[in-house]
């Protein structure tokens, strides 16, 4: 049974013969041998307890995969084997450990890493990242002593980075006041090295076997001595030198009114050397003014000074008008409301143009033909037009009503009645009967009453004189007095009533 191992056909037997008998036992016949005992497997792992290392375990059988845990997981009868790792004894806890005292282990024991290659475990400044010193030890522990410090060094006393090559040593550096670099001209000063810059002092300052070489103060050559130099001129010196100044800003040296401090004035020079010649700021530059229109006169408002004159621009600022070329001052008046001739006043003598205006004496805003004069606006008691038919009368014009009063009052030509515009014509009614009373269908309209005409229309019967408003009403079944009622009882042959309240042909006179 040492080398049993049962699969899936025959733990189906087994689960079955287990149902069947209700019993852990079980008798399996392998190879033709029988045996009886027990047989399980506790852990599930699929091994049985017969070839299982640790049937409680399902992390411990055949096959298993060793982990460092310090158990046979594997069943080989090996622990731990492959698996653990090895720990190197760090004494001077440096980081890195001793090579000769070693363990291996699934965890680092106290005191111990698993780093090694540390050439002197008991001096924790001496370790492979160690920086190699000139001290006679290995430091960087790379089997080799002061590697990497030896030379030649040179004597720093001024530390200024660059050694005094007189004092030269080789070897180990002898200190911190040695470096590896030489050339300083004078140790005592540490402003005086190859890394100096050259100033004006009479010293070789950068160490090059020059003194005050290529420094100093550039002047410029000053020839018209106004104070200003001339820049293609110049010179590097550590002191001033006579003819010359400390600037270059001389554009002529060879007129001393031409620098920075000149006067501009317009003569074709740059006096004050600002690179422009001639610009409008020159003191001696003329004004001159826009002239939009051509006119030759320009625009008070738009003053220029300039040495030339500008396109567009006039040397005075007389125009009044800088957008109508027909306006300036030697421009002729005209009738136009406009002052032509920048002379402040509006159309005054003007020759052309004039208006002929027409008297109007009544001031009712319409003139005579035979009243007229010429001007380029009307003046006192003128107007525009010769409509007036009556001068005199303020009410006959052209926008007077035509009115019954003998007159042509709109000046049409006709009057009164015979004017087809006439306002208040009375209507007259034709009296037929003559009694002073009229009826309407015969009327007509007239300022003056026509004959048989009367001003109303009031008969009710035109055909008979005794019918009319105010007539004698009588009992005739007519309507006498034209006040719609017909023999009412105040006719005056109206006849008295009693009553006969018995019939007998008699009244009382007192019902």
């Amino acid at each position: 049974m040492d080398n049993f191992r049962y699969n899936g056909s025959i733990l189906g037997l087994f689960l079955l013969a287990s149902c069947t008998r209700n019993t852990p036992k079980t008798s399996v016949e392998i190879s033709g041998i029988e045996e009886s005992e027990q047989i399980v497997d506790a852990d599930g792992d699929g091994y049985l307890s017969t070839e299982d290392c640790d049937d409680n375990s399902n992390t411990s059988h055949p096959g298993a995969i060793e982990i460092c845990d310090g158990i046979d997981n594997d069943c080989d009868g090996e622990i731990d084997e492959d698996v653990t790792t090895i720990y190197y004894l760090d004494s001077d806890g440096d980081g890195f450990g001793d090579e000769d005292q070693v363990v291996a282990a699934c965890a680092p024991p106290e005191g111990y890493l698993p780093i090694g290659n540390d050439c002197d475990d008991s001096n924790p400044d001496v370790h492979p990242t160690m920086t190699e010193v000139c001290d006679g030890i290995d430091n960087d522990c790379n089997g080799e002593i002061d590697d990497g410090n030896q030379g030649v060094w040179f004597p720093d006393l001024d530390g200024d980075g660059f050694g005094d090559a007189a004092g030269v040593v080789e070897g180990c550096t002898p200190g911190p006041e040695y470096i590896a670099t030489a050339g300083d001209c004078d140790d005592s000063d540490m402003a005086v090295n190859p890394n100096a810059t050259e100033i004006c002092d009479e010293i070789d300052n950068n160490c090059n076997g020059e003194t005050d070489e290529d420094v100093g103060v550039t002047f410029y050559r000053d020839s018209d001595q106004d104070g200003y130099g001339d820049i293609t001129q110049p010179i590097l010196s550590c002191a001033i030198l006579s003819g010359y100044v400390d600037n270059e800003l001389d554009c002529d040296d060879f007129d001393s009114l031409v620098n920075p401090d000149g006067v501009e004035i317009c003569d074709g020079i740059d006096n004050n050397c600002d690179s422009n010649i001639d610009e409008p700021t020159a003191v001696d530059a003329p004004t001159f003014f826009l002239d939009i229109d051509g006119d030759g006169y320009g625009d008070a408002s738009t003053a220029q000074t300039s040495c030339s004159q500008p396109v567009g621009y006039a040397d005075n600022p007389d125009d009044c008008n800088d957008l109508d070329g027909a306006i300036f001052p030697s421009a002729s008046e005209i009738c136009d409301q406009i002052d032509n001739n920048c002379n402040g006043i509006v159309d005054d003598d003007a020759t052309t143009g004039l208006i002929t205006f027409y008297g109007d004496d009544d001031g009712d805003g319409y003139g005579l033909l035979t009243n007229t004069t010429e001007a380029c606006t009307a003046p006192a008691g003128f107007v525009d037009n010769f409509d007036d038919c009556d001068d005199g009368n303020a009410n006959a014009n052209p926008d007077s009503l035509e009115v019954c009063d003998g007159l042509d009052n709109d000046c049409n030509g006709w009057i009164d009645s015979d004017d087809p515009n006439i306002v208040d014509e009375v209507t007259w009614y034709m009296d037929f009967d003559g009694d002073g009373y009229g009826s309407s269908g015969f009327d007509v309209q007239s300022c003056t009453q026509p004959s048989g005409y009367v001003s109303n229309l009031d008969d009710c019967d035109n055909s008979d004189d005794s019918i009319f408003p105010g007539a004698d009403e009588y009992c005739d079944s007519i309507d006498n007095n034209c006040d719609g009622v017909i023999d009412e009882d105040t006719a005056i042959d109206v006849l008295t009533w009693f009553y006969d309240g018995d019939g007998d042909g008699y009244g009382d006179v007192s019902a």
